[in-house]
C-alpha cells in the first residue's frame, strides 16, 4: 500500500524553516510517510544538513516566493503564484500529495486553499475547527473562518466537526452544543434559534445550548458557532489563561515548584503546541497552525493528517452533507 504523502509549507511561520523541518523529520520518524517540504530550496537544504534524514523519505520542492503576515491574504495568493502555501495547495491538487500543512498566514492558507480546490459540494462556508487550549477533548467550530453565518451554515459546521472529531480525534458519536448566552432553547439571536432547530432535528448528538463556561469544563465535545464569536471565545481563553497563570506565579516568585507547574500549564494550553486545525469544508485537506508553532507542533499536524486521510474525512463529509 502506498505511504501517504504529505506537502509541508516550510517557509510558513514565525521559525521556518528549522523549527517547521525539524517538526518535520520529527513526524517522518514516528509515522511511515513521505514528505515534500516546499519554500526556498537552499534555506531547507541548509536546514536539512543539520540533521541525520537517512531512511526518511523527504523531498524538496522549491518556491522562491513567501507571504508575510501583514499581506492581504487573497491579493498576496494571486500575486505569487510561487508562494510555498500555492505550490503545497497545487501538489495536492496534481495528486502528488495528499494534504497540506501549514504554520504560515491562516487567511492565506485559506485562500490558496479554496482557489486551488474549491469548496465540497454542499457547503456554504468552510469552517476553522481547534481544540480549545488544552482543556480535553473539546473542539471549536468556526473558530474565525466567517464573521458572519447563516442557520445552515451553523448545521454545517456541526455535521463537519462531529466527523473530524470522531474519524480524527477518536471519539465515538461526539456531544454537539451550540454557543449561546443561556441554555434555554428560546435564547440567543435569531440565527442561533434557528440554528437550534436545525441541530436540534439532525442527527447528530446534539445536547442543546450551552454556555462560555462549557469550553473549559468540556461539556461538549463540539462546540459550534459564527466565526466572529468562536474567534474572540479562542483569545479569551488564550489571554485568561495566560493572565491566571502570571498571577499564580507572581504569588510566590522564589517558588521553584510553582513556577515548574505553571510552565508546566502554560505549554498545555499554548496553542502554539496543540499541532494545527483543519479548515473543513475545502474539497482538499488543508492543516493551519499558529504562527509561533515550532517542531512539536508539526510533528502534530501530521499525525492529525494521516489520520484524516486514513479515516477517509473528505469522503465523509461529502456523505453526510448529502444526506444532511
Amino acid at each position: 500500500m502506498p505511504r501517504i504523502r504529505l506537502a509541508i509549507d516550510a517557509s510558513g511561520g514565525d521559525y521556518a524553516p528549522d523549527e517547521i523541518i525539524a517538526g518535520a523529520i520529527l513526524g517522518a520518524r514516528q509515522h511511515p510517510i513521505e514528505l515534500t517540504l516546499v519554500g526556498q530550496s537552499e534555506q531547507i537544504e541548509a536546514s536539512l544538513s543539520r540533521h541525520a534524514v537517512d531512511g526518511l523519505a523527504i523531498d524538496i520542492v522549491d518556491a522562491p516566493e513567501t507571504i508575510e503576515l501583514d499581506e492581504d491574504p487573497t491579493l498576496a495568493v494571486r500575486q505569487k503564484k510561487d508562494a510555498s502555501i500555492v505550490v503545497c495547495c497545487e501538489l495536492v491538487h496534481e495528486d502528488h500529495a495528499e494534504a497540506v500543512i501549514s504554520m504560515g498566514q491562516a487567511g492565506a492558507g485559506l485562500a490558496a486553499a479554496l482557489f486551488t480546490w474549491g469548496r465540497l459540494p454542499g457547503v456554504d462556508r468552510p469552517g476553522l475547527i481547534v481544540p480549545y487550549l488544552g482543556f480535553r477533548d473539546t473542539y471549536l467550530i468556526d473558530a474565525g473562518a466567517n464573521t458572519e453565518v447563516q442557520p445552515q451554515n451553523i448545521l454545517q459546521f456541526a455535521i463537519m466537526g462531529s466527523l473530524y472529531v470522531e474519524r480524527v480525534i477518536g471519539i465515538t458519536n461526539p456531544l454537539i452544543g451550540l454557543l449561546s448566552n443561556g441554555s434555554a432553547p428560546n435564547t440567543g439571536n435569531a440565527i442561533g434559534q434557528q440554528a437550534y432547530a436545525l441541530l436540534q432535528a439532525s442527527d447528530l448528538n446534539f445536547i442543546g445550548n450551552v454556555e462560555g463556561f462549557a469550553l473549559p469544563q468540556g461539556l461538549a465535545n463540539v462546540i459550534v458557532t459564527d466565526g466572529f464569536t468562536g474567534n474572540i471565545a479562542l483569545k479569551l481563553g488564550e489571554g485568561l489563561v495566560t493572565g491566571l497563570l502570571k498571577q499564580i506565579e507572581e504569588t510566590d516568585p522564589a517558588n521553584e515548584q510553582l513556577a515548574t507547574l505553571v510552565n508546566q500549564l502554560q505549554a498545555q494550553h499554548d496553542y502554539a503546541n496543540l499541532g494545527a486545525a483543519p479548515v473543513l469544508g475545502i474539497d482538499g485537506l488543508i492543516f493551519v497552525g499558529h504562527r509561533r508553532s515550532k517542531a512539536p507542533a508539526v510533528a502534530g499536524a501530521i499525525g492529525n493528517a494521516i489520520r484524516a486521510v486514513e479515516g477517509g474525512l473528505l469522503n465523509a463529509i461529502r456523505d453526510a452533507l448529502k444526506a444532511a
